[in-house]
């Protein structure tokens, strides 16, 4: 039933002010709490789901959220992803630009899937990188052809296939993910990733400083 707009200062009106400030305080709770994880705003970017997650998976978000979502206790990071059943995707979402550097960067890390129904959360599932290997060198064989890819999609068949279930709805916890997936090796390959890229952001500047003194 669609909402009725009351009279300006009605009893109706009142009551509806009065429910909307007592949750808007929760929702300043809930933010100071994501705070503490490293999510600025809860309603942008997915930061309450988010926010959802990183307790669920025991993780904190990585700073800036620039290059991935969450980081566990041994200090690996993990690619996040979602997938709202609600709105009938036909998968789990990669990039709207997806190339092979992309690609480099999610070999690196072990990855959970979670499975909402609006903002229900229903089912949480991790997965190794191996596992995903087929879908990568499909996406690189795709690349063959054009310089990047426009957000491909992961089947949720395969990640329920594939992946392992570590939550569902009912459950009092989730399965640690630590104990399904050893993230330990992962650590020392996102290490070599990054610092990869910050020698290849070095070089890019020292050229571009070269250049600029040749002018």
């Amino acid at each position: 039933m669609s909402h009725e707009i009351p009279k300006y200062m009605s009893a109706n009106y009142v009551k509806d002010k009065t429910s909307v400030d007592i949750l808007w305080l929760q929702l300043g709770t809930l933010q100071d709490i994501a705070s503490e994880f490293g999510i600025d705003n809860i309603f942008q970017d997915n930061g309450a789901e988010i926010l959802q997650q990183l307790i669920y998976l025991n993780m904190k978000a990585v700073p800036g959220r620039e290059g991935n979502d969450g980081v566990d206790l041994n200090g690996c990071q993990w690619e996040l992803k979602s997938l709202d059943i609600s709105k009938r995707n036909g998968g789990i979402t990669t990039n709207h630009h997806l190339n092979a550097s992309i690609i480099e960067k999610y070999r690196t890390v072990p990855w959970s899937v979670s499975i909402y129904d609006g903002i229900r959360l229903k089912k949480i599932y991790v997965i190794g990188n191996e596992q995903l290997q087929p879908l990568f060198e499909k996406w690189e064989e795709q690349l063959q052809k054009v310089s990047s890819l426009n957000n491909p999609k992961i089947p949720l068949s395969y990640i329920e296939e594939h992946g392992i279930l570590i939550y569902q709805e009912g459950d009092d916890y989730p399965i640690d993910p630590m104990t399904v997936i050893d993230t330990k090796p992962y650590v020392p390959v996102q290490k070599a990733y990054f610092e990869k890229l910050r020698r290849e952001k070095e070089e890019r500047v020292a050229i571009k400083k070269k250049a600029r003194q040749k002018r």
